[in-house]
């Protein structure tokens, strides 16, 4: 299924927050934040985590990492993976 194309800025169809242009929302599919009821979040949203991606040129994965800066000494959790392809559907 083809995305829609990002709506231009000012556009009053835009949704500031919320439905991404009707993308459905995607689990991180190594380890997942939580939320309270234990569900597994789409989303990092928080003041006290960071977030950071490495894309691997050779292998076009994306491997997405976070860690909670209020704990210094904790180790950096490896959350995400995915591996981009071209339109034809291979890596270049």
């Amino acid at each position: 299924m083809p995305r829609h194309l990002v709506p231009g800025k000012g556009d009053d169809n835009y949704v500031a927050s919320g439905d991404p242009n009707g993308l459905e929302p995607i689990i991180p599919t190594l380890a997942p934040l939580q939320d309270s009821e234990g569900k597994p979040l789409p989303f990092i949203a928080s003041n006290t985590v960071t977030v950071f991606s490495i894309l691997s040129t050779d292998t076009g994965s994306i491997d997405s990492y976070y860690f909670d800066t209020t704990q210094p000494d904790s180790r950096v959790v490896h959350f995400d993976r995915f591996t981009l392809k071209s339109r034809n559907g291979h890596l270049q």
